[in-house]
């Protein structure tokens, strides 16, 4: 039965990447859809340095790459959307957002 539900589950994300491919916003041209990532970048960047505010809790423009698969491959594609890098998210995080940049100059 587990692996039942597993097959199921597995095909339902088959299913649902197929309607969210359908809606309007999948059908922009990347390259629009990362011009706006970058205007959520600029205006949300990704929480660092020694800020107490609430919106250094949260995790940045970085949440657009958890809406759907486009959006995160868009995101991820574009390495000009991570040259901001934080030293002070973890070291592991700090080497995952420089290896995105993919040698793309970086604003730390």
């Amino acid at each position: 039965l587990e692996q039942d539900l597993q097959q199921l589950l597995a095909i339902k994300t088959i299913i649902d990447g197929r309607l969210n491919a359908l809606t309007p916003i999948a059908r922009l041209p990347s390259e629009i859809l990362a011009r706006i990532f970058s205007f959520a970048a600029r205006a949300e960047p990704i929480p660092g340095g020694y800020s107490t505010s609430p919106a250094s809790k949260r995790m940045g423009w970085i949440k657009v790459t958890h809406v759907c698969h486009y959006w995160r491959e868009v995101a991820l594609a574009h390495p000009a959307l991570w040259e901001r890098v934080s030293f002070s998210i973890g070291p592991e995080w700090t080497e995952e957002l420089l290896a995105r940049s993919k040698g793309a100059p970086i604003i730390v």
